[in-house]
């Protein structure tokens, strides 16, 4: 019984929703059937779970209808109905939620009846309103267009004001929107081009930058902040752009929704990653700052969530960074957020991190040598952290080359029968692993380790993970 199209909804109500849904189906102007009454007064006693077996079909069609035989097809059309109903309560919810929506809708409504004096007032008081909003997104734009094209529809706005100047502004701000729609969605598409080697091509994003490059629409600072991110994505000359992005998005922060600052935020840390993984460990400052700005404007917590991949990155940037009172502040706040599924597990291997970049190496082994998770993301990140915690106790004492030796072998099957990787971050550990090898193979040999010709191979390699710690590692070889 609760696998019903309209248990299902009800399961979704929150306690309050719940409540308001009885008063609404108990107003005789949205419900006349009391079958419909007397079916959500039986299910209310088992909310929100609705798994009680008093709940089956056959039980609640007889004290609907004690005298009738059951009828599979009279009570599908009963739950057919609750259906209807609950969508259209949570249709009204709604729009309750929409202050703008439901004002524009009267305002029509007072033009659909020929009132046009309160038509034009009302438009124009939302017009003040949307003015009156710092956030000049996309929607901004987009409701200005709405209000302008509503007078000008109206045949009494040609008699009473100058008819261009609605046309001319609805035509700007449907331009506007148009583009810093298509800039934000484009945006979003030349980064998944980035992280997932994926080929999107963006109608009209080239039409758009080009108005941009001759100055139309930057005194808006959406546009123009999203029009450096597209540059960012497509050039070559990065550090300069990077730098003046994460300057203007910084300073225009809060004059931009939310969903645009978490989109831009996003680039910005993909791209200090994306450096990262080149080699270059001073970017690294730049992405705590990021994140910690992130932070700081309720960016990074979504519905009382933070992802695994965000507080994982957050702990290991500000290990290798030194920050650990920082670091620990982070972990006892944050830890909340994360979902109770992986958590134990997630905290365990930041104070394997911890440890790590503290240089207390049998320390880590102990905890990574115990750590069993489901999550094959953990399994991938502890072992990972596992064969650069051996190298470095390798550093410390030669004699454990066979361990390590042994281990890289283990991480190497590992990464070449992981059924969720695909094969191009597969190239990248299994390089790891082979610079690694030869690292530890110079370390130890009795010959003076040739750690020049390693260390460029390496710079070179593209696809490579811990390509900053290897390079280091080389370092170290030539003391």
């Amino acid at each position: 019984m609760n696998t019903t199209n309209s248990v299902k909804l009800l399961k979704t109500l929150a306690p309050a929703e719940f409540k308001q849904f009885s008063k609404f189906i108990r107003s005789p102007y949205f419900n006349t059937n009391p079958y419909l009454i007397k079916y959500y007064d039986l299910l209310k006693k088992y909310y929100p779970a609705f798994d009680s077996p008093k709940l089956e079909k056959q039980v609640i069609f007889k004290k609907l209808y004690p005298d009738q035989k059951f009828n599979d097809t009279l009570m599908r059309k009963v739950n057919s109905l609750m259906k209807k109903h609950i969508e259209t309560f949570l249709a009204l919810q709604n729009l309750e939620r929409r202050s703008f929506l439901k004002k524009y809708l009267l305002a029509d409504e007072y033009g659909q009846r020929n009132d046009y004096g309160t038509f034009e007032k009302k438009i124009n008081q939302l017009l003040e309103e949307v003015e009156k909003n710092n956030h000049k997104d996309n929607h901004y734009f987009l409701k200005k267009f709405w209000l302008h094209k509503a007078i000008h529809s109206r045949p009494e706005t040609f008699k009473n004001t100058n008819q261009t100047i609605h046309i001319k502004e609805l035509d700007k701000n449907l331009n506007y929107y148009f583009a810093a729609t298509k800039l934000k969605f484009g945006s979003e598409l030349l980064n998944r081009e980035k992280i997932l080697s994926e080929d999107n091509k963006v109608l009209f994003l080239n039409d758009i930058t080009s108005q941009l490059e001759k100055g139309w629409g930057l005194e808006h600072p959406l546009l123009e902040i999203y029009y450096l991110t597209i540059k960012l994505l497509r050039s070559r000359e990065k550090d300069k752009l990077f730098t003046q992005l994460k300057n203007k998005f910084l300073k225009h922060i809060n004059f931009i929704t939310a969903s645009d600052q978490q989109a831009i935020l996003l680039i910005l840390i993909n791209y200090t990653m994306s450096v990262y993984y080149e080699g270059k460990g001073h970017i690294l400052r730049e992405q705590l700052d990021l994140y910690k700005n992130g932070l700081a404007q309720n960016l990074l917590v979504k519905k009382e969530r933070i992802t695994d991949q965000s507080f994982l990155n957050i702990v290991t940037n500000a290990a290798i960074l030194k920050e650990f009172s920082w670091l620990e502040q982070f972990i006892k706040k944050y830890n909340q957020f994360l979902e109770n599924k992986n958590k134990a597990d997630i905290l365990q291997l930041c104070e394997a991190y911890k440890n790590f970049h503290q240089k207390k190496y049998i320390t880590v082994n102990k905890i990574l040598q115990t750590f069993l998770t489901n999550d094959s993301n953990l399994t991938l990140r502890s072992r990972f952290l596992l064969i650069m915690n051996q190298c470095e106790l390798l550093f410390e004492q030669e004699d454990l080359y066979e361990t390590l030796e042994y281990q890289i072998s283990a991480f190497e099957k590992y990464i070449r029968r992981n059924k969720y990787l695909p094969e191009s971050r597969k190239k990248q550990f299994l390089h790891f692993a082979k610079y690694t090898k030869k690292i530890a193979q110079q370390k130890t040999s009795i010959h003076k380790p040739d750690w020049g010709s390693l260390y460029y191979e390496i710079k070179k390699q593209n696809e490579l993970v811990g390509k900053h710690w290897l390079i280091q590692k080389c370092i170290v070889l030539k003391r």
